[in-house]
């Protein structure tokens, strides 16, 4: 679970937890064979440190979440990865975190951003 830092650049969800890493595709990478897959990789690259890129991928699902205002202008795919490493933080002036129990992200959930309650609300539909 993650907290997002002032520096973080989407001011609207400053502090808010995250169960989730994500960000957008660019153009190099709407370019490659697998944007999606190539935006993941290094999304995770930068924020979690990630260098091995698990595979397969399985999409479980489509966020289309529009209760605030990020989620009107964004639209979330999840893809459930078990990480193959150890990974961590690594843009520590953007969020702060670390692995959490089931116990600590239900209790950080009214301060989570709308993505990630829904994401831990319907976790039977996408666990294995």
């Amino acid at each position: 679970m993650t907290r997002r830092l002032p520096k973080q650049g989407e001011a609207r969800l400053h502090g808010k937890y995250s169960i989730g890493m994500g960000g957008h595709i660019n153009r190099r990478e709407a370019d490659s064979p697998d944007p999606i897959r190539a935006g993941m990789a290094r999304e995770l690259r930068e924020e979690v440190g990630l260098q091995t890129f698990p595979e397969p991928l399985h999409c479980a699902g489509i966020i289309n979440d529009t209760t605030e205002e990020v989620g009107r202008y964004h639209l979330g795919l999840l893809f459930p990865l078990e990480v193959p490493e150890e990974v961590h933080v690594t843009e520590t002036k953007k969020m702060e975190g670390g692995w959490s129990t089931e116990a600590e992200i239900e209790a950080a959930l009214p301060k989570m951003e709308a993505w990630s309650q829904v994401v831990w609300r319907n976790r039977p539909l996408w666990e294995r």
